[in-house]
């Protein structure tokens, strides 16, 4: 392919080639198949987003994908990060906590079952902190709050999140203090709003240690 101010265009060798009826077939069956892959994969978004439900995506792709003005790496984010401009509020949430982690940022989230989730705030927060104002403020600000789950940081794809979709605040907000830290935070109970397909709920709340022994 060639590239200049009007776009893309095919090479003089790459034209004569695809005079060659078995190499255009090939060419074409190559085309067809990322189509269909993609039709597959990415065709059907969810809702008004640019997310495709249970696929998987980066921190970087997700801010992109939300429209955020700045990508903001995982660090940052610490969890869960709101955006004025596009009212949203992506929570991010490694299910499995590394046992080595320090007991000030092991949360213990946790499924109640496939549709409702419970999850602990960022320390040092209570019911009076912004981001917990601004959950027991909606439906009536409009903020879209989406889930990302992981099962770990160490697992396959460890840099990527599946989208799990929109979840919204039940109005249960729990102060507690954090096991083993003695940090104040709240619990925070979500209902989603699809129920997580199954097989992802089976491998996120699996015990992996315990498969690993009876194997």
């Amino acid at each position: 392919m060639a590239v200049d101010k009007d776009g893309y265009s095919l090479t003089g060798a790459f034209a004569r080639a695809l005079g060659d009826k078995e190499f255009r077939r090939q060419v074409l069956e190559v085309v067809e198949f990322g189509l269909s892959r993609h039709r597959a994969s990415y065709g059907e978004i969810y809702k008004d987003t640019s997310f495709v439900l249970f696929a998987k995506y980066t921190y970087e792709e997700v801010c992109r994908l939300l429209e955020w003005d700045k990508n903001v790496n995982g660090q940052n984010i610490g969890g869960y990060k709101y955006d004025k401009k596009t009212n949203t509020y992506p929570v991010f949430i490694n299910y499995d906590k590394d046992p080595e982690i320090s007991d000030s940022i092991k949360y213990e989230d946790g499924f109640l079952s496939d549709r409702e989730l419970v999850a602990i705030s960022k320390q040092l927060r209570d019911l009076n902190s912004p981001e917990i104002q601004r959950l027991m403020s909606w439906p009536g600000n409009g903020m879209k709050t989406y889930l990302f789950m992981r099962k770990n940081k160490n697992d396959e794809g460890s840099k990527e999140f599946y989208f799990l979709g929109e979840m919204y605040p039940t109005g249960e907000f729990n102060p507690i203090v954090m096991a083993g830290a003695n940090k104040r935070a709240v619990e925070i109970t979500y209902r989603l709003d699809c129920p997580v397909r199954h097989d992802i709920y089976e491998f996120m709340t699996s015990d992996l240690n315990e498969d690993e022994a009876a194997g």
